[in-house]
């Protein structure tokens, strides 16, 4: 089988990139052919390339709004659609989801979307979130198959009219298993936090400072991997707030499996922390404990015990009665990539 993925942007390697290459090495490993479309050429491209993932370029696609662009990126989609013929279309991201749809509808090609999270979840501003519903709901009878990647945003999607019940599906992210020996160990101390994300604004990292902040009196460690525009804004927080000697800020790295080995050496535990917030619920929902900071009334998940376990197929390093926030219980956005 043939697919075709679109995706909307190559000058960040973001969870959606990841997610875009994971699958289309693990499908081209099966015997398929996979190709990724990609407005532009950056990191992402490069990296795509050295899995042996073959790519096209698309000059015009790109996240900010413009009629003649996107125009001129719906046409480019078209063509490379047409010459590649795929046996199926799978689009992510926002742009590329929307202009991606039309083009395979064009074309009568199969289309799946996978929405990485919603522009008119909780949080977002009241008019931007009708608009971008609306744009949706116009865009659904397009796609063969809808995908979310948590139950929050399966249910959002049938809640506001979307998709019906019978034509989305939650299929929560996996991650491949890592070699035992970078396993964390849960027993030492201090306990470490690791979270890898943009710094974008649906990443939500202030809401993350402010919780930690509350737990000052607890041995703990922040490690942040990721760039992105609103990284000098945590920085400034991490200061603001006194967390400087606890926060750490490694910018983009492609070793996080090595990272995360290098601070098993420095004898400190490690989480990995998915970080969209509206899926707390269904941590909560799978037996975790819950428990209300009364000062910095943030909404924390307990896990108890000391072992290495899976989530939804996302590994995870709980320590001895440690605690990590999961954010302040207020609206927060999702948003993609």
């Amino acid at each position: 089988m043939k697919i075709a993925y679109v995706i909307t942007r190559s000058d960040l390697i973001g969870g959606v990139q990841v997610h875009v290459r994971d699958l289309a090495k693990a499908l081209a490993a099966r015997g398929h052919e996979t190709v990724v479309l990609t407005g532009g050429g950056g990191p992402y491209t490069d990296a795509l390339r050295s899995a042996g993932v073959p790519t096209v370029s698309l000059k015009y696609l790109a996240v900010p709004i413009n009629p003649y662009r996107d125009a001129r990126a719906l046409a480019e989609i078209y063509s490379a659609l047409g010459k590649l013929q795929p046996d199926l279309v799978s689009v992510h991201s926002s742009k590329a989801s929307i202009l991606g749809r039309i083009a395979a509808r064009m074309l009568d090609l199969p289309v799946v979307f996978t929405a990485h999270g919603w522009n008119f979840t909780p949080g977002i501003a009241r008019r931007e979130a009708v608009v971008y519903r609306w744009i949706e709901q116009l865009a659904s009878p397009l796609a063969s198959q809808a995908i979310t990647v948590s139950e929050f945003d399966r249910k959002l999607a049938v809640d506001e009219k979307v998709f019906s019940a019978e034509r989305v599906v939650t299929i929560h992210n996996g991650m491949p298993d890592i070699d035992p020996s970078l396993r964390a160990d849960p027993g030492r101390s201090p306990v470490r936090f690791l979270m890898i994300a943009r710094f974008e604004p649906q990443k939500d990292h202030p809401t993350l400072f402010q919780a930690l902040a509350g737990l000052r009196q607890e041995p703990w460690q922040l490690d942040l991997i990721g760039d992105g525009p609103l990284l000098p804004q945590a920085q400034a927080m991490a200061r603001e707030l006194g967390l400087t000697e606890r926060v750490r800020f490694w910018g983009q790295r492609m070793d996080v499996a090595e990272r995360l080995a290098e601070e098993q050496r420095s004898k400190s535990g490690a989480f990995r922390v998915q970080p969209d917030p509206p899926e707390a619920d269904e941590l909560i929902g799978i037996g975790l404990g819950s428990v209300r900071d009364p000062k910095t009334r943030a909404w924390l998940l307990v896990l108890f015990g000391s072992c290495a376990t899976y989530w939804r197929s996302f590994p995870v390093v709980t320590g001895e009665g440690a605690a990590f926030s999961y954010g302040i219980k207020v609206p927060v956005g999702a948003g993609n990539g």
